[in-house]
């Protein structure tokens, strides 16, 4: 199995997630060019910002949009404008609060399984090994009918 059968999932997953090209290879074994060839020729750009669409992906924008807020914060206190800010910030993830996101939940999991596996100190062939489990893993996600 060529690398791209062996990681084009994973590659993508991570970059749906929000990895840059750069990040991805420092994490799988395949290089920049490689995953920009398929980045194209595998639409991630699309599917990335149909992916951000989804409640739990939005979820997880708001809250880094709250943290950039609360750093906004200096030492004569929270502004009017923050305030505001963080409000109506507050009401949206509160809004968001009850959705069920299965496979986005599974993805974000993985997604740092696969950070930890690949910073682990075990053989190449170990980490190749669940990395073709996760792939399949993801490929069984993907064909289930949890897709909205």
């Amino acid at each position: 199995m060529g690398k791209q059968g062996q990681y084009l999932q994973e590659a993508e997953h991570l970059f749906l997630e929000g990895s840059t090209l750069e990040e991805i290879a420092r994490i799988l074994p395949i290089s920049v060019t490689t995953l920009s060839a398929w980045k194209i020729a595998n639409c991630w750009d699309e599917k990335r910002d149909s992916y951000r669409k989804r409640p739990l992906a939005l979820q997880e924008m708001i809250i880094k949009q709250i943290q950039l807020e609360f750093e906004k914060i200096g030492p004569e206190g929270v502004t009017k404008d923050v305030a505001d800010n963080l409000s109506k910030l507050a009401a949206v993830l509160s809004r968001l609060g009850g959705v069920d996101d299965f496979p986005s939940s599974v993805m974000m999991v993985m997604k740092e399984f696969g950070r930890f596996i690949a910073a682990c100190d075990i053989p190449d062939e170990q980490k190749d090994l669940v990395s073709n489990l996760m792939a399949q893993f993801f490929e069984k996600i993907k064909s289930e009918k949890w897709k909205k």
